[in-house]
């Protein structure tokens, strides 16, 4: 990334199981082509980043990783507390204090707004879409903005258009990196009049 590398400790093994509750896959264990994307996105961005960067789902912690190496106040969440541990361990590797903590869409307990608000592949869940808007408006400072990069699929569209029925602004480019899936990137600023 612009002549940056970054080296990431993950399991020795990701096993994806067939359970059907999204709360039990441990998909925080790979490094997705849309956790690549964002934090390109990012790094590219680094010279004008805003101040404070919120990282939803986290993973293993790249795109706060970018962030707070970019010059921002990055804090990292997840839904699985050993997720946290491995965003920490990669924040540390790379000089990092990287604030981790755990948090669940659907009781949002973090009480603190940031500037972006930024994420990776969280959009494949349709019945957690309503909770996810609750999160980005409970945490976007006023004039804040999210930047959320997926896989092209109906899903991020789905949630692209019931935000936008509601009165946010959407803006959704298509990218693609080299030997990697099409990702689609999805900017939202909240309606100003809330």
């Amino acid at each position: 990334m612009g002549g940056r590398t970054w080296t990431l400790l993950k399991p020795a093994e990701v096993v994806l199981t067939s359970a059907t509750d999204p709360d039990a896959i441990p998909f925080w264990m790979d490094l997705w082509d849309s956790s690549l994307l964002l934090a390109e996105y990012l790094w590219e961005r680094r010279g004008v980043l805003p101040p404070s960067i919120l990282d939803l789902g986290c993973g293993l912690g790249l795109a706060g990783l970018v962030a707070a190496e970019a010059g921002a106040w990055a804090v990292a969440t997840d839904l699985f507390p050993e997720a946290l541990e491995f965003a920490r361990l990669n924040g540390l590797r790379h000089g990092v204090d990287l604030p981790c903590f755990a948090c669940d869409w659907r009781r949002f307990a973090l009480r603190r707004r940031f500037d972006l608000v930024v994420g990776a592949d969280l959009l494949y869940e349709p019945t957690l879409h309503d909770a996810l808007e609750s999160v980005l408006l409970s945490a976007l400072a006023p004039g804040g903005r999210a930047v959320l990069a997926c896989p092209s699929r109906r899903y991020g569209l789905q949630f692209a258009a019931e935000l936008e029925a509601k009165g946010w602004g959407v803006k959704v480019d298509c990218l693609a990196r080299a030997g990697a899936s099409e990702v689609a990137l999805y900017e939202a600023v909240p309606p100003t009049d809330l």
